[in-house]
């Protein structure tokens, strides 16, 4: 059994109306999907290359599996239940035994399209619920993806629908079946129910917003967006398309990365992943080895003077600084004992005023204090401006010393 000759494949390229149109040009019937119209018309076809007398519309419209799927040469037929080797026997068109023996109904051939409709779709990894979150717009895509390579009618493909379908996509289904009798249809219903009902407009949306990831590459990022572009009806032109791409790059590519040269989304990507090589081998930066850690000394890096004081200068400030804030900030104003409530409030207020805010702290320990060397107030006898003389450093009496001075010299 030979599968369809290259001269003839000009027959499944055909859609539905010039299809029809060959069929009844010839005089064929046009009843049946989509496979087995197809199949009659190529049977005509090859009679009419070999000379043989034509199908005529008086014909039985059945065609069996053997002559949709894989067609024999019109002048022999191979019988599957023959032993091995298969004997080989004239096919006449007109031949009643031959047509007999192929001839089905109908109701048999659509049934025998769906099946076949059935197994291919099984190979298209077709799966969805109807669970929020569950992307609608990839299931259409799928399927379109897949009616492109293998032709299916839309009458096959809906009532193989059910099989791929679970959940609440299902059950609605099942209550819309009657009103499905089209794939645009389907569609139009479908993304109502469990898409976005103006979804070009959304499509859109969705690619203005849509931007690169702090850790995503950029290749996979400008992937999303062709893909996303490609859904587009009517599509975008390509330098709308890299505006809106390059726009939502990361800053660190956009820099790197001339508009003005990216003529396509080609180019861009081609740009864009130079840049990223670039910026990824450059961020791991790691200082070179010290002379004291190298094996050539006099070959290592060396910085310059200059650079190492500044930066010792700027150590020392940093230590300043922290200790200045550090000892501000333990220091308070004591109150010295034995002096009345009152009096500390009132002195306290007084100094407060003819005193400014950056000494206040000084100003308040040195209001009580005493000086032994003019006996005066205000201020303590080491900061006494009076020449000095003799006292005791303990008690203050005049004109002796710590040493010599009665009450404070047994002390020790």
């Amino acid at each position: 059994m030979s599968r369809v000759d290259p001269e003839d494949e000009w027959v499944f390229v055909l859609n539905d109306d010039q299809l029809l149109d060959e069929l009844t040009q010839r005089n064929l019937s046009t009843e049946g999907s989509y496979p087995i119209l197809a199949a009659r018309l190529l049977r005509q076809v090859r009679h009419e290359r070999l000379g043989l007398p034509g199908a005529s519309s008086s014909k039985s419209t059945a065609i069996s599996d053997e002559e949709h799927l894989m067609v024999s040469p019109p002048e022999e037929v191979v019988r599957p239940d023959s032993p091995s080797p298969p004997a080989r026997n004239r096919f006449t068109p007109g031949s009643p035994g031959t047509t007999n023996a192929t001839r089905r109904s109908s109701g048999g051939a659509s049934s025998n399209s769906a099946a076949t409709a059935y197994n291919v779709m099984r190979k298209w990894n077709l799966k969805f619920t109807g669970t929020r979150g569950e992307d609608a717009e990839t299931f259409l895509l799928r399927v379109e993806e897949g009616r492109a390579l293998v032709p299916v009618s839309d009458e096959d493909i809906l009532r193989c629908l059910p099989f791929f379908l679970s959940g609440m996509a299902l059950n609605w289904f099942r209550g819309r079946k009657s009103r499905l009798t089209s794939w645009e249809t389907f569609k139009t219903a479908w993304r109502a129910r469990f898409g976005d009902p103006d979804f070009q407009f959304a499509l859109r949306d969705e690619i203005m917003r849509r931007t690169q990831g702090e850790h995503e590459p950029v290749a996979d990022y400008l992937t999303c967006i062709n893909a996303l572009c490609d859904r587009l009806s009517p599509p975008w032109s390509e330098a709308e398309k890299v505006n809106y791409a390059f726009r939502n790059m990361l800053p660190r590519l956009k820099i790197a990365v001339r508009r003005e040269e990216a003529e396509d989304m080609d180019v861009l990507e081609d740009l864009a992943t130079r840049a990223e090589s670039s910026y990824a081998t450059t961020h791991p930066y790691r200082a070179p080895p010290t002379p004291e850690k190298s094996l050539f000394p006099d070959l290592a890096y060396r910085p310059p003077r200059s650079a190492n004081r500044s930066k010792h200068n700027e150590s020392i400030a940093s230590l300043d600084t922290s200790s200045t804030s550090a000892t501000s900030s333990n220091t308070s104003p004591r109150k010295k004992k034995g002096t009345p409530k009152g009096k500390a409030v009132e002195t306290a207020g007084t100094s407060n005023a003819s005193t400014p805010p950056e000494t206040k702290p000084k100003a308040s320990r040195t209001s009580n204090a005493k000086c032994w060397n003019c006996e005066g107030s205000g201020h303590f006898s080491r900061d006494c401006e009076a020449a000095p003389r003799r006292h005791c450093y303990r008690c203050g009496r005049a004109d002796v010393t710590l040493r010599t001075c009665p009450d404070c010299s047994g002390k020790d």
